[in-house]
């Protein structure tokens, strides 16, 4: 009787080498299979599905209306940024009726700034702390002024010729707000909130520097010259 072939063969040389046959190739493609199947769920379990899971569920609502004849606003830029860390974590825009709500927050402190992509109104900004085990902060409600603007000319007192590069720097509780005049002596400085400013006028060395005060109403365009 003839004896079975074996898996092993001897080589020209006399040794002895070792094929693999498909048993073998049919492990290791079981060993990839395993392998690839690990890695995704590893993706699962760190992917889009995790980070969701791990977004805040809080939120704040809210509405936006205007001081001046009173009516919601619409269209309002709302965003809420960490107060600690300074990193935003939700935006959003008012919609019909003016209201708003920010998803996806943590509890923690934030502060929610609400701006006028037109710059017809000031932005305004508003402190929101979410306590823990809160679903929600409502009542985040907000009315924007409309801007103010200042403008005019800087004129020589001997000539009567506007002055170009005069630094006009207007200052009230609100902030400093700085302009330049051009080259007839003209400038505008606008999205100003309301109130009450010193207004000072420096053109260097060759004229004497001046100030004014000036008060500013919601919506108004208010004109200031000088002459130096």
């Amino acid at each position: 009787m003839g004896r079975c072939s074996s898996a092993s063969a001897r080589d020209a040389n006399g040794r002895r080498s070792r094929t693999r046959g498909p048993r073998g190739w049919r492990a290791r493609a079981t060993r990839w299979g395993l392998t690839g199947l690990v890695a995704c769920v590893v993706v699962l379990a760190f992917g889009p599905l995790a980070a969701a899971q791990a977004a805040g569920t809080s939120s704040i609502e809210g509405t936006v209306e205007s001081v001046k004849a009173p009516h919601a606003l619409p269209g309002i830029d709302v965003s809420a940024v960490n107060a600690e860390t300074g990193t935003p974590e939700s935006v959003t825009k008012t919609v019909a009726g003016g209201a708003y709500t920010l998803t996806g927050l943590e509890p923690g402190a934030y502060r929610v700034t609400f701006s006028d992509p037109s710059h017809k109104y000031v932005e305004t900004r508003s402190d929101v702390t979410i306590e823990e085990e809160a679903e929600k902060v409502e009542g985040i409600d907000v009315k924007m002024q409309e801007s103010s603007s200042l403008s005019g000319r800087v004129t020589s007192a001997t000539t009567g010729a506007g002055i170009a590069n005069v630094s006009v720097e207007i200052s009230g509780e609100s902030g400093e707000y700085l302009a330049q005049t051009e080259a007839n002596g003209d400038y505008s400085i606008s999205d100003i909130p309301p109130g009450f400013y010193v207004v000072d006028f420096d053109a260097g060395a060759e004229y004497v520097s001046q100030s004014a005060s000036t008060s500013l109403e919601e919506g108004v365009v208010r004109e200031l010259n000088v002459a130096l």
